[in-house]
């Protein structure tokens, strides 16, 4: 017989009582329900009616804003005059102004016992002609995703910030038909929204009623209210079983917090997923304890966000390997007798600088990640890589000896001789050291193994960055159209160190940074050094930055420090108004100012796209019409008496 269809007739007082009390029974039972699964949910939640009256707040609530941990106390009053919600009422009467039906807003709030920071939801609650009834506010803690977020920012700033809405519930059963099943589909439709179920355990009989949600978390067709326990603890995945059985063990019998995650695979989809289970012990009259009841929530999104964050806090984003935080915990871990001898190797990529002045920072982000598939191809499975930052990286080989770390780096080093990337050729200088002693300390171990790898780059650097300088100009001819300019003024630079006497290396000298004095160009745009039409200011001044990088290449060489200087300068003018440095006069060395010379001479008689060419008697007269302003007089005198008159042919270059 249907609750509100009562067939009276026929019916004896007594009876009539009877049937009303078994019906109040029904309801009240369902109230009690719906009041645990109120109070067992771990958000603070606050219903407020039309009037901005507190109707009711779960126990969590009163516990943060009123310091009052009371199982379904009822906390009445207007929020326009308690002080302790003056910044809710201002917020809750903007909503209320709204068309929209809920709102969200963060907010950090100061509490009696401490200080979060909250994702408040705001949603209106309407009556079954759907009039403005009141508001659920749902307060979601976040501050520890805030925290983590904060800390976080340096490494990768791709990090969101994670919010879930977890449920709301009205508190607010009346003693009818009409007002039950209104609340039931509520507590339904909030399930559903938050992707929150709740449960009980009736201790008597071992048998778990659960909800509609609670089921389809779980993956599980929605036949029966009462789930298959053995098929519930098949789907627990086996690492978690024990703690889970061992924690609802406990509430029962200590009366202990039953507060859970673990991993379930979905019975439908046979994906993992992570939950998070709450729940509270009830008591039957006599103080023994009766059922268990609790809620469920699919958290697996939060998870892998921690995961995910976990993951960047301990690894390197650009190779994927290990950080220094990483390699600094894990060596303080390693650092035991058990695991000795321990071998700490460093390596250092050769060239990284010169590459990324060169070719792009792209480019050498490519060759760090080149560098550290090398390494771990080379390594074994349970050796410790890390990159320390920069062109650096550190392996930790615990229970390796000297003779054992010097194969796995011979490994290492035949990998990168298999490796290139594109014509540029991989090098990375290594050093170790090996700890066999207890008491031998791991920050001397780390600085003895850095100073062998120094010496070792001393050796092996040099050679690498000639060879890179080599594929520079290489490139640099591939790039630019009149890829002859450059041995054209080699040439002419070589005749003008003949004329003036000079000694041989200093001609040879003469010749090698006209072949380099364009090097820099190697950073700049295709399209800016290939414009067939004028330049646009912004695209000088990118053409401008040609001599400082070329500058920043060669000064990395050893043996071509004087040479970037002459490439530096080669841009200055006479009259001191050239770049980058504004030199004028003797300022600027004797090799750049015979390069400027040869350089505007070829550039004015050789065929380029954007300019036409002159003939050689206009080229001298343009060259004699400014010396003393762009060019050095007397070398012009020189150039054009000594060096023009010579009929030999410059050589085309050959490959």
């Amino acid at each position: 017989m249907e609750m509100g269809k009562l067939e009276w007739a026929g019916f004896s007082e007594k009876q009539k009582l009877e049937e009303l009390q078994k019906a109040n029974r029904e309801l009240t039972n369902e109230k009690n329900k719906y009041l645990s699964v109120f109070e067992s949910i771990y958000d603070p939640i606050i219903l407020v009616d039309k009037d901005n009256n507190i109707e009711n707040m779960n126990y969590t609530a009163a516990e943060v804003f009123f310091n009052e941990a009371v199982s379904g106390m009822k906390y009445y009053g207007n929020i326009n005059t308690d002080k302790e919600l003056d910044w809710l009422n201002e917020e809750l009467t903007k909503f209320i102004k709204l068309n929209e039906n809920e709102a969200f807003q963060e907010k950090t709030i100061i509490t009696k016992n401490s200080q979060k920071t909250y994702l408040i939801k705001f949603k209106k609650m309407l009556d079954v002609s759907e009039k403005y009834r009141g508001t659920v506010i749902i307060f979601n803690d976040i501050t520890e995703s805030k925290e983590r977020t904060y800390q976080l920012q340096e490494i990768n700033a791709s990090l969101k910030e994670e919010i879930a809405i977890r449920t709301k519930i009205e508190d607010d059963l009346k003693a009818s038909e009409l007002q039950f099943r209104q609340s039931e589909s509520r507590l339904i439709a909030a399930q559903l929204m938050a992707h929150v179920g709740n449960w009980e355990l009736n201790i008597d009989t071992g048998k778990i009623w659960a909800s509609e949600e609670a089921y389809n978390i779980y993956g599980i067709e929605y036949r029966s209210q009462y789930l298959p326990v053995d098929l519930i603890q098949e789907l627990i995945f086996l690492e978690y079983r024990e703690s889970v059985n061992n924690a609802l063990i406990g509430l029962i019998t200590r009366k202990e917090k039953y507060d859970v995650e673990y991993k379930i695979k979905n019975a439908k989809t046979g994906e993992g997923r992570f939950v998070h289970s709450k729940a509270i012990l009830v008591v039957d009259e006599t103080g023994n304890a009766s059922k268990v009841v609790g809620t469920i929530q699919d958290i697996t999104e939060r998870k892998e966000k921690e995961i995910e964050i976990s993951y960047l806090s301990y690894h390197d984003h650009l190779t994927g390997l290990y950080n220094r935080r990483f390699y600094e915990e894990e060596l303080k871990r390693l650092d035991t007798e058990r695991n000795l001898p321990l071998t700490i190797v460093i390596g250092d990529v050769n060239g990284l600088k010169l590459i990324n002045d060169s070719f792009g920072h792209d480019k050498g982000d490519e060759l760090i990640k080149k560098v550290a598939e090398v390494i771990k191809n080379g390594c074994r499975a349970d050796d410790i890589i890390a990159r320390l930052g920069g062109d650096e990286f550190v392996i930790l080989l615990p229970k390796t000896n000297n003779f054992e770390a010097e194969q796995i780096i011979k490994r290492i080093q035949e990998e990168t001789l298999k490796e290139e990337l594109g014509s540029i050729d991989i090098s990375v200088s290594f050093g170790w050291k090996t700890k066999n002693k207890k008491e031998e300390k791991t920050q001397d171990l780390f600085k003895k193994a850095e100073d062998h790898m120094y010496m070792k780059k001393l050796f092996e650097g040099p050679s690498m960055r000639g060879k890179t300088i080599q594929t520079i100009v290489r490139t640099l001819h591939e790039k630019i159209r009149e890829e002859q300019h450059s041995y054209r003024v080699s040439i002419l630079c070589k005749r003008m160190g003949e004329a003036l006497g000079l000694s041989e290396s200093e001609i040879q000298e003469l010749h090698s940074v006209g072949l380099l004095h364009d090097i820099g160009k190697i950073a700049i745009e295709d399209t800016i050094l290939n414009k067939p039409g004028k330049l646009t200011s912004d695209e000088w001044e990118e053409i401008k930055r040609h001599p400082e990088i070329g500058y920043r290449i060669l000064s990395t060489v050893n043996d071509m420090a004087e040479i970037s200087e002459y490439v530096l300068a080669h841009h200055e003018r006479w009259d001191g108004l050239g770049y980058p440095k504004g030199l004028k006069r003797e300022e600027i060395p004797l090799q750049s100012r015979i390069i400027n010379i040869a350089d505007a001479y070829d550039a004015m008689t050789s065929a380029r796209s954007y300019c036409s060419v002159l003939s050689e008697k206009a080229a001298i007269e343009e060259l004699q019409a400014n010396a003393g302003l762009q060019f050095d007089p007397q070398l012009i005198t020189i150039f054009i008496d000594k060096v023009l008159v010579n009929d030999e042919p410059i050589p085309t270059p050959t490959r």
